[in-house]
């Protein structure tokens, strides 16, 4: 195939055909099955509901490779933040059939995101790639570099040590006295929305390597959305929050993600701890009471999947001792607009 056969269509996520996400949902598949190969991967009701949702916080922008036979055979999707925080990026995700590369498809969908992204404004674009992928290479030829390498872990629940656990929970409900394990599921109380979007904006403090990044917001709107979204693609997000009482503030948070399509699996979400709350063990009790909550809860989970930075030594000492093991490494790639727009 040359690239003078493909035409790129860009396409609106929430009101396209059918057709056109389910050619997207197809290019997903495929990406699961050859990157992802052991986790759960997408269903068609959980792909739709997230591609087609909608966030005040962020736009997107979509496009798909067709070929001479109108064949879907790449795509792109480029996570564009509006909140007033990260407006210079653009969070890349493109995947192209293996028989179909290096003829030059990604580089049209590139040349596509390009036209889009100087017409915007965007300065840079960041993406992750599967170390040893075909990515690799291609990301280098456009002049992106590394600027942060990831690990992704998966702990066997059956291989966990329930008495450590629960030694986790009975040392930092003594030693951090004055706080308080509180939690919901689904969608955050009115009452403490407020709160919890400032407790969750302390994964800002997580080490972020060479990205050139700026601090990240949340806004109530944008909290709603999501969960909107979640519930849409049949997903449960399950949160624990440690309330430091005195002052009724949240100290810490942690959040894992469920599907009902893929029982025997979680996902752990974000999970970080103030830092003028820190060393009172709330990180471990945070992990610890959600893992029991999974075993007592939800004993069809077998295996929970998580990622860290390895420069992000705090959590992965938690995550080691409670047997999360490596994976994957995914690398984030970043490059200025400027070079991809000589490049491609």
């Amino acid at each position: 195939m040359s690239a003078t056969t493909i035409t790129i269509e860009s396409y609106d996520a929430h009101g396209a055909p059918e057709a056109t996400v389910r050619a997207a949902f197809t290019l997903m598949q495929a990406e699961d099955a050859e990157l992802r190969p052991t986790e759960p991967p997408y269903t068609w009701a959980v792909f739709e509901g997230l591609h087609r949702a909608t966030n005040p916080g962020e736009r997107y922008l979509h496009f798909l490779a067709i070929d001479g036979d109108g064949r879907a055979v790449g795509t792109l999707d480029a996570e564009l933040p509006a909140n007033g925080a990260n407006e210079h990026l653009a969070l890349v995700r493109l995947y192209v059939l293996p028989a179909e590369r290096r003829a030059g498809v990604g580089r049209a969908l590139v040349r596509a995101l390009v036209e889009a992204l100087v017409a915007e404004g965007r300065t840079h674009v960041r993406g992750q790639v599967v170390e040893g992928s075909d990515g690799d290479p291609f990301a280098a030829g456009l002049g992106a570099t590394v600027g942060r390498t990831n690990r992704k872990s998966r702990m066997r629940l059956d291989l966990v040590d329930r008495s450590m656990l629960e030694g986790w929970v009975r040392r930092a409900e003594a030693e951090a006295a004055g706080y308080s394990l509180v939690g919901f599921d689904r969608s955050c109380p009115d009452e403490w929305i407020e709160e919890y979007l400032r407790v969750k904006e302390t994964m800002n403090t997580a080490p972020r390597g060479e990205l050139e990044t700026e601090d990240w917001r949340h806004s109530v709107e944008e909290t709603r959305a999501s969960e909107a979204a979640l519930a849409a693609a049949g997903l449960v997000r399950w949160s624990y929050l440690v309330r430091h009482d005195a002052s009724a503030t949240f100290a810490g948070f942690t959040e894992v993600v469920l599907n009902d399509d893929a029982p025997h699996h979680a996902w752990q979400g974000g999970t970080a701890v103030r830092p003028e709350h820190r060393n009172h063990g709330i990180g471990r009790w945070l992990k610890a009471a959600m893992a029991l909550r999974l075993l007592d809860e939800r004993p069809s989970t077998r295996t929970v999947d998580t990622e860290n930075a390895y420069s992000n030594a705090a959590m992965l000492g938690i995550n080691n001792a409670m047997g999360f093991e490596v994976i994957q490494t995914v690398n984030d790639w970043q490059v200025p607009v400027a070079t991809l727009e000589a490049r491609a």
